[in-house]
């Protein structure tokens, strides 16, 4: 990765560890050079805002991949005071280092104009451009079998297969996809959970007080040049809003900062996805953070403006279930209606369900247990250990269970009795079997299919009495 400063501000802030130092005129001809070596480059100079589009477009019309390069504005060491322009520095740097901007697409642009200078020097990479994507960890999502949330969640039927491959002539980097994976298996070419994580944590390492994160839209960041706040802020730039999914509020929230998402009037009428991204940014209802929206700098001016109240920092690795609670314990939230997979609440209708323990055996977190006492056998679900995965839904094969996204404070840590039954029990020895439902639900089926009445006899035996009476029938 390269990193270039502006010598003038090398002086001023004095960060040493070994950045290119180079005149501010020089700088932007070393962004595109390393952009044609498919380096990652973050450059730090003067307007680096204010010329951020000019950057882009000129890589844009030699075909080269610009979601390699993060723009580093003084403003940023000034809005994040007391954060040194060193360690903020050092959280960009962990931020570039984990994301993957050398996984966007890259696909032939018809409508592109292109310069005769570009065509002659660079005739096949200047007709192409550089999409951001979904990447997704393709082996661990293989291993979910069961899973398609992220298919059914796409509105574009961009994404097919399993692992999921990703049309690019119809993906429109909308990011609902990653939002809707239970597992964190997909991110963006220029935003990942891992990499927003690592960020936080040099900054929590570094600043021991609440401040604001603010994710702004790349081409909304010139209008903001001029931006002052009362408290420290940090911003991470991305292509659309529609990124910022509720995992990423979350755990911004979780390391005490209040969540700001700007994206000026003019960008969002431009691209069309005003209306959609509003949607997608559903905002959690009771958190005092700002998942919505600022679409102008006086309007963002004034959020920033106002101090945040401290939340609770939770240690880095919280499991987002634990998260969810902790931080309902601080702001005395009693429960929370979510669109996206942080916390999800089993319902079960008892009278579709036999309890066949299908579900119970399928949980690969231990959330659901069928249980045995005395003569009732009980279905038990666990909020605080359910990770949202939809196996159990999956698995059901008589449409009784239903996975719905939320938190309750109420369920967390306790047990809840989803359905329960009779134990049906060996005619012979008395062993426990399973419910009276499953077995009077199989023995109804068996007679369906005119299966013999000493064969449905064996359903109401335990393993060791089926041997035994087999036994004797063959003696005899």
């Amino acid at each position: 990765m390269k990193l270039l400063i502006e010598d003038k501000l090398n002086e001023i802030f004095g960060i040493h560890d070994a950045p290119t130092v180079a005149d501010k005129g020089e700088i932007e001809t070393l962004i595109l050079k390393a952009l044609e070596e498919s380096e990652k480059v973050i450059a730090f100079y003067s307007d680096a805002w204010k010329r951020l589009p000019v950057v882009r477009k000129r890589a844009r019309e030699k075909g080269l991949n610009y979601h390699l390069y993060m723009p580093v504005d003084p403003l940023e060491v000034k809005l994040a005071y007391p954060l040194d322009a060193k360690a903020l520095f050092e959280a960009k740097k962990s931020f570039m280092l984990s994301i993957k901007p050398h996984r966007a697409q890259k696909t032939l642009s018809l409508t592109k104009p292109v310069s005769r200078r570009n065509l002659l020097r660079r005739p096949l990479d200047s007709v192409m451009v550089y999409r951001a994507v979904p990447v997704i960890a393709s082996t661990p999502c293989f291993q979910q079998q069961h899973c398609n949330a992220c298919i059914t969640s796409c509105p574009f039927q961009a994404l097919s297969g399993k692992p999921p491959r990703v049309d690019p002539a119809k993906c429109t980097s909308c990011g609902l996809c990653m939002g809707s994976c239970p597992f964190g298996f997909i991110e963006m070419t220029g935003l990942g959970f891992e990499a927003l994580d690592y960020m936080l944590a040099v900054i929590r390492r570094n600043l021991d007080k609440p401040g604001h994160m603010v994710f702004s839209c790349w081409d909304s960041l010139p209008d903001i040049a001029n931006l002052s706040a009362s408290t420290p802020t940090f911003f991470v730039g991305i292509e659309c809003p529609g990124w910022v999914v509720q995992q990423s509020i979350i755990l911004a929230v979780s390391q005490g900062f209040h969540v700001s998402v700007f994206c000026s009037d003019s960008i969002a009428q431009r691209c069309g996805g005003e209306r959609e991204v509003e949607k997608w940014l559903k905002e959690l209802e009771g958190f005092p953070v700002y998942p919505r929206i600022v679409k102008n700098a006086a309007r963002l001016g004034k959020v920033l403006s106002s101090s945040p109240s401290a939340s609770t920092v939770l240690p880095r690795g919280t499991g987002r279930v634990e998260a969810i609670h902790k931080l309902s314990e601080a702001y005395n939230l009693d429960s929370l209606e979510l669109s996206s997979p942080l916390a999800a609440i089993v319902e079960v209708d008892p009278d579709k369900c036999p309890l066949c323990e299908g579900c119970s055996s399928s949980c690969p977190y231990g959330a659901l247990e069928t249980r045995v006492e005395d003569d009732r056998i009980m279905l038990l679900f666990r909020h605080d250990l359910c990770q949202s995965c939809l196996i159990c839904e999956e698995v059901c094969p008589y449409d009784a269970l239903k996975l719905r996204y939320g938190y309750s404070r109420g369920l967390y840590r306790r047990e809840l009795l989803l359905a329960e039954d009779k134990v049906a029990r060996c005619k012979m020895c008395g062993k426990p079997l399973g419910s009276v439902k499953i077995l009077l639900e199989t023995e109804k089926r068996l007679r369906e299919h005119n299966v013999a009445e000493w064969v449905i006899e064996q359903l109401w035996l335990c393993p060791e009495c089926k041997i035994k009476g087999l036994s004797k029938k063959t003696s005899s």
